[in-house]
């Protein structure tokens, strides 16, 4: 696995994918407000899953998907969207092409497999 940072791999991965909608939604509808608000609602979610993400821990999206309740295509355009501010980084599965399709489908995007927040 490697570390992703928002790049321009990062938005061709998400301009594919049908979360376009959902990762345009939050890169241009969000005040600063509601940003913060996003960024403590996923930083919660996280230390529900692992006590340790505050520190840098990986975080398996199933589980941070089920702790945020929200849907697929919603939970993956949010987490494109704070990876692209540099509020987490997206650890890439190393042999995607391995996995079956229910496997895939647990992933980010179809292709990250860990959360972590992003240390300053």
């Amino acid at each position: 696995m490697d570390i992703v940072n928002a790049s321009n791999d990062l938005w061709q991965s998400c301009a594919k994918s049908m979360k376009m909608a959902h990762y345009l939604h939050y890169r241009n509808g969000m005040t600063s407000t509601e940003n913060n608000t996003t960024v403590k609602f996923i930083t919660r979610a996280m230390l529900a899953c692992d006590v340790r993400a505050e520190r840098g821990a990986l975080v398996l999206p199933s589980e941070l998907r089920t702790a945020t309740g929200l849907a697929k295509d919603s939970f993956d355009g949010l987490c494109l969207y704070l990876a692209s501010r540099g509020i987490l980084s997206l650890h890439r599965h190393d042999f995607v092409s391995s996995l079956s399709a229910a496997e895939r489908e647990e992933l980010i995007d179809d292709l990250y497999c860990g959360v972590a927040l992003r240390q300053s």
